[in-house]
């Protein structure tokens, strides 16, 4: 069934790597729906910063708790949201969790279209959505959140299936900026991100520390090159000691750090917003799962690979668990499973 739209909400928030999980169906959706005003509402102004440049959407609401965090606020965006008066609310991908489900119910869209998780909550909370869409237990988010264009009438058969990002001038200028100054050019700069959100016990994707400075200074000794170990806001406790000229610890603004990654040669990193920033770049990229499935979130892009440890117990972390803390009870064997040399050698390959 198709619906006639002139305002629609895209909920979406979530992490900063699901958002940009979300770009196919953006694209689609901007298709089928051209004349449209889309505004999409992201849980963190990061978010915000590094989707802005595209063509998708019309405008970008950040909803961060930290920000809203009192009822008042709460109360405050909700009744901003709701005189925009939606025809249609879709809450991406994944969305079993209550706040979610008030969200869109609160929108008060006509049509608010919604994942059927299955089970007591999503029954409990059906009122609050009118449309549903079964979720597919074998497809990657990218797929998931397609899916739930198809009660709008829209053949997803054939839609382009890639993310994509658009970085800024100023971003790019920032980046430039940041290179010289410290004199780093030619083509030989690799990338490490050894962080992870630290939300819902996610620091248990984290491959060990030590093992990400041994590889850096492995890459320096290898092809001679430049390192730049990428952290995020909160992640300062991820900086190691090394005698190395040549390794860069990079804290910059989220589109600039975009911008950075898409000068390197390659990316090595845990599954994180960076490691889909650098496959949706066409750059050669690693990325390293533990408890996570990569068949839901693994990277995508033309030359994105994934490398998983010997554990008979990964991945661990998957539909299921969406909402939950990461909790290991067998001391993240298949992330400590995974060798310095196994990543160089996967490195060797696709480069």
């Amino acid at each position: 069934m198709a619906y006639p739209a002139n305002k629609i909400l895209i909920n979406a928030v979530s992490g900063i790597g699901e958002n940009l999980l979300l770009v196919p169906a953006l694209r689609v959706l901007r298709d089928h729906y051209p004349q449209a005003r889309i505004t999409m509402a992201v849980r963190s102004p990061a978010a915000a910063l590094l989707l802005k440049n595209g063509d998708l959407v019309d405008e970008i609401i950040a909803c961060d708790y930290k920000i809203q965090d009192s009822l008042m606020k709460k109360i405050s965006l909700i009744a901003r949201l709701r005189k925009k008066r939606f025809d249609i609310s879709i809450t991406a991908f994944p969305s079993n969790r209550l706040d979610k489900a008030i969200f869109s119910w609160l929108s008060w869209a006509r049509v608010r279209i919604f994942h059927d998780h299955g089970g007591i909550i999503t029954g409990l909370l059906r009122f609050m959505n009118n449309v549903y869409v079964p979720v597919d237990f074998k497809a990657h988010d990218i797929e998931q959140n397609l899916n739930l264009l198809t009660p709008l009438g829209i053949d997803i058969c054939k839609s382009d299936r890639d993310p994509y990002l658009r970085i800024s001038e100023e971003a790019e200028k920032d980046a430039a900026a940041f290179l010289k100054k410290r004199g780093i050019n030619g083509p030989d700069i690799f990338a490490l991100h050894p962080g992870s959100s630290a939300d819902l016990g996610m620091k248990n994707r984290r491959w060990p520390l030590a093992r990400f400075k041994a590889l850096a200074e492995s890459i320096i000794e290898k092809y001679a090159g430049t390192v730049l170990v990428f952290l995020g806001p909160d992640e300062a406790d991820l900086v190691f000691d090394t005698n190395h000229t040549r390794i860069f610890f990079v804290r910059e603004r989220i589109d600039v750090a975009a911008a950075l990654i898409k000068k390197c040669r390659l990316f090595i990193g845990n599954d994180s917003s960076l490691m889909h920033i650098a496959a949706i770049s066409g750059i050669p990229t690693i990325g390293i799962f533990g408890p996570a499935n990569p068949s839901r979130t693994g990277p995508r892009g033309p030359k994105a690979q994934v490398i998983t440890g010997r554990s008979g117990c990964s991945p661990c972390y998957s539909f299921g668990d969406l909402g939950k803390p990461i909790v290991c009870k067998a001391g993240l064997e298949c992330l400590n499973s995974i060798s310095v040399e196994d990543i160089l050698a996967l490195a060797q390959k696709i480069q």
